[in-house]
Protein backbone atom coordinates (compact mmCIF):
# COMPACT_ATOMS: atom_id res chain seq x y z
CA UNK A 1 0.00 0.00 0.00
CA UNK A 2 2.73 2.48 0.93
CA UNK A 3 4.88 3.70 -1.95
CA UNK A 4 8.30 5.34 -1.78
CA UNK A 5 8.30 9.13 -1.92
CA UNK A 6 10.94 10.28 -4.42
CA UNK A 7 12.74 13.55 -3.74
CA UNK A 8 14.88 15.15 -6.45
CA UNK A 9 17.30 17.76 -5.10
CA UNK A 10 19.04 20.26 -7.37
CA UNK A 11 21.97 22.12 -5.83
CA UNK A 12 23.01 25.39 -7.50
CA UNK A 13 26.13 27.42 -6.78
CA UNK A 14 26.58 29.25 -3.46
CA UNK A 15 24.39 32.25 -2.94
CA UNK A 16 21.47 30.86 -4.89
CA UNK A 17 18.94 28.21 -3.70
CA UNK A 18 18.12 24.53 -3.40
CA UNK A 19 14.94 23.37 -5.17
CA UNK A 20 13.16 20.20 -4.00
CA UNK A 21 10.66 18.29 -6.11
CA UNK A 22 8.56 15.74 -4.22
CA UNK A 23 6.54 13.38 -6.38
CA UNK A 24 3.88 11.11 -4.85
CA UNK A 25 3.33 8.05 -6.99
CA UNK A 26 -0.17 6.51 -7.32
CA UNK A 27 -0.76 3.87 -4.66
CA UNK A 28 -2.52 0.51 -4.51
CA UNK A 29 -5.14 -0.87 -2.14
CA UNK A 30 -5.85 -4.52 -1.34
CA UNK A 31 -9.13 -5.60 0.25
CA UNK A 32 -9.19 -8.91 2.10
CA UNK A 33 -12.44 -10.77 2.78
CA UNK A 34 -12.26 -13.08 5.81
CA UNK A 35 -14.51 -15.02 8.16
CA UNK A 36 -14.56 -14.48 11.92
CA UNK A 37 -11.49 -16.73 12.30
CA UNK A 38 -9.47 -14.76 9.75
CA UNK A 39 -9.73 -17.30 6.93
CA UNK A 40 -9.95 -15.86 3.42
CA UNK A 41 -13.36 -16.17 1.77
CA UNK A 42 -14.02 -16.41 -1.95
CA UNK A 43 -17.02 -15.09 -3.82
CA UNK A 44 -17.51 -11.60 -2.39
CA UNK A 45 -18.06 -8.67 -4.74
CA UNK A 46 -17.18 -5.06 -3.92
CA UNK A 47 -17.66 -1.61 -5.42
CA UNK A 48 -15.10 1.11 -4.69
CA UNK A 49 -16.25 4.68 -5.30
CA UNK A 50 -14.48 8.04 -5.36
CA UNK A 51 -16.48 11.21 -6.05
CA UNK A 52 -19.40 9.14 -7.43
CA UNK A 53 -17.06 7.40 -9.88
CA UNK A 54 -16.49 3.65 -9.76
CA UNK A 55 -12.88 2.49 -9.41
CA UNK A 56 -12.16 -0.66 -11.39
CA UNK A 57 -10.39 -3.53 -9.67
CA UNK A 58 -7.22 -5.16 -11.00
CA UNK A 59 -8.52 -8.26 -12.79
CA UNK A 60 -5.03 -9.80 -12.95
CA UNK A 61 -4.84 -10.11 -9.15
CA UNK A 62 -5.57 -13.81 -8.66
CA UNK A 63 -5.42 -14.30 -4.88
CA UNK A 64 -8.66 -15.94 -3.69
CA UNK A 65 -10.40 -13.78 -1.12
CA UNK A 66 -8.56 -10.61 -2.15
CA UNK A 67 -9.41 -7.68 -4.39
CA UNK A 68 -6.78 -5.18 -5.50
CA UNK A 69 -7.13 -1.63 -6.79
CA UNK A 70 -4.19 0.04 -8.54
CA UNK A 71 -3.22 3.65 -9.29
CA UNK A 72 -5.36 5.28 -6.63
CA UNK A 73 -5.17 9.00 -6.01
CA UNK A 74 -5.30 10.53 -2.55
CA UNK A 75 -8.77 11.41 -1.31
CA UNK A 76 -11.94 9.96 0.19
CA UNK A 77 -13.41 6.61 -0.87
CA UNK A 78 -16.48 4.50 -0.23
CA UNK A 79 -16.29 0.69 -0.21
CA UNK A 80 -19.47 -1.36 -0.56
CA UNK A 81 -19.85 -5.12 -0.42
CA UNK A 82 -22.54 -5.91 -2.98
CA UNK A 83 -22.47 -9.72 -2.83
CA UNK A 84 -21.42 -11.81 0.16
CA UNK A 85 -19.70 -15.20 -0.13
CA UNK A 86 -22.00 -18.23 -0.14
CA UNK A 87 -23.28 -18.88 3.37
CA UNK A 88 -22.40 -15.39 4.67
CA UNK A 89 -24.22 -12.08 4.97
CA UNK A 90 -23.26 -8.55 3.99
CA UNK A 91 -22.52 -6.53 7.17
CA UNK A 92 -25.32 -4.13 8.15
CA UNK A 93 -22.86 -1.23 8.56
CA UNK A 94 -21.84 -1.44 4.90
CA UNK A 95 -20.91 0.74 2.97
CA UNK A 96 -17.72 1.99 4.62
CA UNK A 97 -15.82 5.25 4.16
CA UNK A 98 -12.08 5.82 4.36
CA UNK A 99 -9.39 8.10 3.00
CA UNK A 100 -5.97 7.70 1.41
CA UNK A 101 -3.25 10.30 1.83
CA UNK A 102 -0.51 11.04 -0.70
CA UNK A 103 1.70 8.29 0.74
CA UNK A 104 -1.02 5.65 0.69
CA UNK A 105 -1.81 5.72 4.39
CA UNK A 106 -5.32 4.54 5.22
CA UNK A 107 -7.66 6.29 7.65
CA UNK A 108 -11.13 4.97 8.39
CA UNK A 109 -13.92 7.55 8.62
CA UNK A 110 -15.34 5.84 11.72
CA UNK A 111 -14.78 2.87 14.02
CA UNK A 112 -16.35 -0.08 12.25
CA UNK A 113 -17.15 -3.56 13.53
CA UNK A 114 -16.52 -5.37 10.26
CA UNK A 115 -13.85 -3.23 8.60
CA UNK A 116 -10.31 -2.65 9.85
CA UNK A 117 -6.82 -1.84 8.63
CA UNK A 118 -4.20 -4.57 8.98
CA UNK A 119 -1.43 -3.97 11.51
CA UNK A 120 1.12 -3.46 8.74
CA UNK A 121 -1.20 -0.98 7.01
CA UNK A 122 -1.17 -2.98 3.78
CA UNK A 123 -4.77 -4.22 3.68
CA UNK A 124 -8.36 -3.31 4.35
CA UNK A 125 -9.91 -6.31 6.12
CA UNK A 126 -13.63 -7.02 5.79
CA UNK A 127 -15.09 -9.61 8.19
CA UNK A 128 -18.26 -11.50 7.32
CA UNK A 129 -20.49 -13.39 9.72
CA UNK A 130 -22.04 -16.65 8.57
CA UNK A 131 -25.63 -16.69 7.38
CA UNK A 132 -27.92 -18.24 9.97
CA UNK A 133 -31.16 -20.23 9.94
CA UNK A 134 -33.83 -21.23 12.45
CA UNK A 135 -35.19 -24.73 12.97
CA UNK A 136 -38.32 -25.57 14.94
CA UNK A 137 -39.68 -28.77 16.44
CA UNK A 138 -43.18 -29.55 17.68
CA UNK A 139 -44.42 -32.69 19.39
CA UNK A 140 -47.86 -33.81 18.24
CA UNK A 141 -49.77 -36.42 20.19
CA UNK A 142 -52.25 -38.72 18.46
CA UNK A 143 -53.83 -40.27 21.50
CA UNK A 144 -57.35 -38.83 21.55
CA UNK A 145 -56.39 -36.06 23.98
CA UNK A 146 -54.39 -38.38 26.27
CA UNK A 147 -57.31 -40.76 26.60
CA UNK A 148 -55.32 -43.42 28.45
CA UNK A 149 -53.20 -40.96 30.53
CA UNK A 150 -49.99 -42.31 29.07
CA UNK A 151 -48.26 -39.05 28.08
CA UNK A 152 -45.01 -38.26 29.88
CA UNK A 153 -44.44 -34.89 31.53
CA UNK A 154 -41.78 -34.03 28.96
CA UNK A 155 -39.95 -35.35 25.91
CA UNK A 156 -36.22 -34.74 25.41
CA UNK A 157 -35.26 -33.70 21.87
CA UNK A 158 -31.76 -33.39 20.41
CA UNK A 159 -30.85 -31.25 17.41
CA UNK A 160 -28.54 -32.82 14.84
CA UNK A 161 -26.40 -31.04 12.26
CA UNK A 162 -25.41 -33.37 9.41
CA UNK A 163 -26.31 -36.31 11.68
CA UNK A 164 -24.02 -35.05 14.46
CA UNK A 165 -25.52 -33.86 17.79
CA UNK A 166 -25.51 -30.05 17.90
CA UNK A 167 -25.75 -28.15 21.16
CA UNK A 168 -27.66 -29.25 24.23
CA UNK A 169 -30.91 -31.16 24.14
CA UNK A 170 -34.20 -29.45 25.03
CA UNK A 171 -37.34 -30.62 26.77
CA UNK A 172 -40.77 -30.27 25.20
CA UNK A 173 -43.72 -30.11 27.57
CA UNK A 174 -47.11 -28.49 28.11
CA UNK A 175 -45.48 -25.30 29.42
CA UNK A 176 -43.77 -24.62 26.07
CA UNK A 177 -46.69 -26.12 24.13
CA UNK A 178 -44.55 -29.09 23.21
CA UNK A 179 -42.44 -26.98 20.85
CA UNK A 180 -39.02 -25.34 20.57
CA UNK A 181 -37.17 -23.16 18.06
CA UNK A 182 -33.40 -23.15 17.59
CA UNK A 183 -32.20 -19.82 16.25
CA UNK A 184 -28.94 -18.33 14.94
CA UNK A 185 -27.78 -21.67 13.55
CA UNK A 186 -24.97 -21.61 10.95
CA UNK A 187 -26.42 -22.18 7.49
CA UNK A 188 -23.25 -23.58 5.93
CA UNK A 189 -20.06 -25.38 6.83
CA UNK A 190 -17.12 -25.45 4.42
CA UNK A 191 -19.32 -23.93 1.69
CA UNK A 192 -21.96 -26.68 2.06
CA UNK A 193 -25.49 -26.37 3.45
CA UNK A 194 -25.94 -27.98 6.85
CA UNK A 195 -28.84 -30.42 7.19
CA UNK A 196 -30.57 -30.07 10.56
CA UNK A 197 -32.86 -32.66 12.15
CA UNK A 198 -34.59 -32.89 15.53
CA UNK A 199 -34.89 -36.33 17.12
CA UNK A 200 -36.28 -37.67 20.40
CA UNK A 201 -33.47 -39.01 22.57
CA UNK A 202 -35.56 -41.85 23.94
CA UNK A 203 -38.67 -43.63 22.75
CA UNK A 204 -41.85 -42.84 24.67
CA UNK A 205 -43.42 -45.98 26.15
CA UNK A 206 -46.69 -46.88 24.47
CA UNK A 207 -46.11 -44.61 21.48
CA UNK A 208 -44.52 -44.97 18.04
CA UNK A 209 -42.49 -41.91 16.99
CA UNK A 210 -42.53 -40.60 13.41
CA UNK A 211 -40.60 -37.55 12.21
CA UNK A 212 -42.47 -35.39 9.71
CA UNK A 213 -41.73 -32.00 8.16
CA UNK A 214 -38.41 -30.56 7.10
CA UNK A 215 -35.78 -27.97 7.99
CA UNK A 216 -37.67 -25.11 6.30
CA UNK A 217 -41.17 -25.78 7.66
CA UNK A 218 -40.23 -27.38 10.98
CA UNK A 219 -40.33 -30.92 12.33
Amino acid sequence: LKETVHCDVTVISAGTYVEDFITNEPVALTVRKVDEDGNLLEGAQFTLMMDDATVQADKTHAVAGELRFENLAQGSYTLEETVAPEGYVVPEECPWSFSLDANGNLKLAAEYKNLSVSEDGLYLIVVNKPETVSVSARKEWKDNDNQHSMRPDAVEVQLYADEVPYGESVFLNEENQWSHEWTELPKCAEDKLIAYTGKEKEAVAGYVAAITGDQQTGF
